[in-house]
């Protein structure tokens, strides 16, 4: 149910300076209106809450920060894969490249397992595990973020205990 609050305005003399009526006296009335202001309760205020962009609170900008950085990651570590698998010639320059960069995210699980070969390259099952090793930390990082960083809205609207206040 929405609480009636009424606003009243009080009507309002001026003289017109156009230059139309010269020295004409203008009155303009203005009736009372009714604003029907909304009730927020908590379910409500939870659901505002819920609503609101990842971009506003620093835990989101945060989180998408890292998200970004995985994906890049992931995006090196699969093209990499597809490249030894696929049987891309490493004296390439630009396969070259992508091993020299990924080779730091890759060498901590360099020997965890044996490499597999097929007819046409080799399945770097290492690799495999380094991205899904990265995939988790990231989720588990993005996650303890979430908890530890306040969820105070960048548009000055703070949120404790189901409560909105705006500032």
């Amino acid at each position: 149910m929405a609480h009636i609050e009424p606003r009243r305005t009080t009507g309002v003399t001026y003289v017109d300076e156009t230059g139309h009526n010269e020295g004409a006296v203008v009155r303009r009335e203005v009736v009372d209106e009714v604003v029907e202001a909304p009730v927020v309760t908590e379910t409500n205020a939870a659901s505002r809450v819920g609503t609101t962009m990842t971009y506003d609170s620093l835990a989101g900008r945060v989180n998408t920060l890292l998200f970004a950085a995985l994906l890049a990651l992931e995006g090196l570590l699969a093209t990499r894969f597809a490249l030894a698998a696929f049987g891309a010639n490493p004296t390439s320059g630009f396969v070259d490249f992508i091993y020299d960069v990924s080779y730091p995210f890759v060498r901590p699980f360099q020997n965890a397992f044996a490499d597999r070969t097929w007819d046409e390259g080799i399945v770097e099952v290492s690799t495999l595990l380094a991205m899904g090793v990265y995939l988790v930390a990231f989720l588990l990082l993005a996650m303890v973020i979430g908890a530890l960083l306040p969820k105070v809205a960048m548009s000055e609207t703070r949120v404790h205990d189901d409560r909105v206040t705006h500032v």
